[in-house]
């Protein structure tokens, strides 16, 4: 039986994309590139803020400037993350319900640690996750590491908690941490990534989540 859940943010918890296609433009701008769409930067998320500079900027951008991108990026991003002001819907409630029943819940992100503890302070409360780990203290996700640092924390067991989230990349970090792998419907990546990069199960709503996450045997 489950007794932890550790969810993704970014496409998870919460739409951030009005955010970070916000930021990311500003800094396009600043450096004379083309802007992006919503569509094209959904291409470039999950693997850190680095790698989603990279991939959001133009192939002939030089390579020796990426560092010096991502810096003004934070900053433009760092001004506008207060945009994302709700999560899905339902998750306040699932949440909720799972705190009731004892359950450890946690966030890890690839999304720069800086950001991240405020951010769901603002959705959910200061105190409300029993662990909050972004990009910065651990190698992005799929490496394990953060997640397992949080089980640690936790102290439960592999067996006894599960990882949520709307990537592949969500779905190999459960795997490469030896954790159940739930995916979520409603976020960034069509269902099928989900399947294909071995989920376990995959929730269409908070309501089907909370049932997973509750159920023996899954």
């Amino acid at each position: 039986m489950l007794r932890a859940a550790i969810f993704d943010l970014d496409g998870t918890l919460a739409d951030t994309m009005e955010a970070l296609g916000e930021g990311m433009n500003r800094a396009l701008a600043h450096y004379g590139c083309p802007q992006r769409t919503r569509e094209e930067l959904l291409e470039c998320i999950n693997y850190g803020s680095r790698e989603f500079v990279r991939r959001a900027f133009p192939a002939d951008f030089p390579q020796d400037k990426i560092d010096e991108a991502l810096i003004y990026y934070k900053a433009r991003y760092a001004e506008v993350w207060q945009k994302t002001e709700v999560p899905y819907p339902g998750i306040y409630e699932l949440l909720d319900k799972l705190k009731a029943l004892g359950f450890k819940i946690g966030v890890v992100t690839n999304k720069m640690h800086e950001i991240t503890v405020p951010l769901t302070e603002k959705l959910f409360g200061e105190g409300y996750f029993d662990a909050v780990i972004g990009q910065g203290p651990y190698e992005p996700k799929p490496d394990p590491a953060s997640t397992m640092a949080v089980l640690e924390a936790f102290g439960v067991e592999q067996s006894e908690a599960a990882f949520i989230g709307d990537s592949h990349i969500d779905m190999r970090t459960a795997k490469n941490s030896g954790l159940t792998a739930i995916g979520v419907a409603w976020g960034y990546r069509p269902e099928s990534v989900l399947w294909d990069e071995g989920a376990d199960a995959v929730a269409h709503d908070a309501d089907e989540l909370f049932e997973l996450l509750t159920e023996d045997g899954i």
